[in-house]
């Protein structure tokens, strides 16, 4: 699904993050997310999901705005992102989108008037649309770049996206690559690189469970067992496409015991270990977005929309 993540404070478009299913949604007739008539969509999914999506538009005839980029969605803990370079035209364009009015002809759902106030309130305003495959790494960390961008902090933004969708899990090279931007921006860092909230699972299960057990998440049987039947990766998947598959999309998904129909099963000491391992990491994790959430609002620092950001979008890849 889809959550509200940002909303203007002149009452304009508001901000959503999520997956691709929210995307299908969005764009059949009357669809609407959160209440909200979604006018701009931002696809970071797979080639895959961007093609279902600009196809659902055409079926549909919708009229929303549609524009694809592309981002990994693994990467390896060496690897370097420059936000500015790599995602500062998407950000760009999500500035624009967000700064174009709102409309106003869709201040009531679509058949009459019908439902209460809040319903009438939330569908007079516009959504922007920002979605991957899953919701969990691609789509959040532009998220956050783009609230980076428009005068919070990353602190802030960080709070702004957990508030509505607790389970996001950047991948480590994107939230070092987002401290970078604040850096760049604001002339400082306002989130340590190791404070619990703004950390990885992987880097959880390290201070959980060892070095052991965050090496768990490379290891080939532990990535069939846990994360097979979730992502569908084929048996004669290679070790290396299976261990991508798995580290990225390792947050979605709350581990569990699993019956290993693989040749090579995982020893059942072995999976409850790890088991332990994500629960105490997830515990960890709660706590820390509490007490993050928790903090008192600091006052926002906007910054100016460039003069480069344009409105106009793509309807095909």
């Amino acid at each position: 699904g889809a959550e509200v993540v940002w909303r203007r404070d002149d009452g304009g478009r508001v901000l959503l993050v999520g997956d691709a299913g929210s995307a299908l949604a969005a764009v059949q007739p009357g669809g609407r997310l959160r209440g909200h008539r979604i006018s701009h969509i931002f696809c970071i999914g797979n080639t895959k999901t961007a093609r279902r999506v600009e196809a659902a538009i055409r079926e549909a005839g919708s009229d929303v705005r549609w524009q694809p980029y592309r981002m990994a969605d693994w990467l390896r803990p060496d690897d370097e992102v420059d936000i500015a370079a790599e995602l500062g035209e998407a950000v760009d364009m999500i500035s624009a989108a967000m700064s174009s009015p709102s409309s106003s002809s869709w201040a009531s759902p679509p058949g009459g008037g019908g439902g209460d106030g809040a319903d009438r309130e939330a569908s007079s305003v516009d959504g922007v649309l920002l979605h991957c495959d899953m919701g969990h790494n691609r789509s959040p960390t532009l998220a956050l770049a783009f609230l980076v961008r428009s005068g919070l902090s990353l602190r802030q933004a960080y709070r702004c996206l957990l508030r509505a969708r607790p389970t996001v899990d950047p991948l480590p090279t994107y939230r070092r690559a987002l401290r970078a931007y604040e850096l760049r921006l604001r002339g400082t860092n306002s989130v340590a690189e190791d404070e619990v909230f703004a950390l990885h699972i992987s880097q959880l299960l390290e201070l959980c469970g060892g070095a052991e057990a965050e090496s768990a998440l490379h290891d080939e049987a532990e990535v069939q067992s846990a994360f097979r039947s979730e992502l569908e990766i084929p048996r004669n998947t290679s070790r290396k496409s299976a261990r991508s598959q798995g580290e990225s999309e390792a947050s979605s998904l709350r581990p569990s015991v699993c019956t290993v129909t693989t040749e090579e099963s995982v020893p059942e000491e072995a999976d409850s270990t790890l088991e332990r391992h994500f629960e105490a990491a997830l515990a960890m994790r709660g706590a820390a977005i509490a007490e993050l959430l928790a903090e008192p609002e600091a006052e926002l620092t906007p910054m100016p929309t460039p003069a480069s950001a344009t409105p106009a979008m793509k309807r095909s890849l």
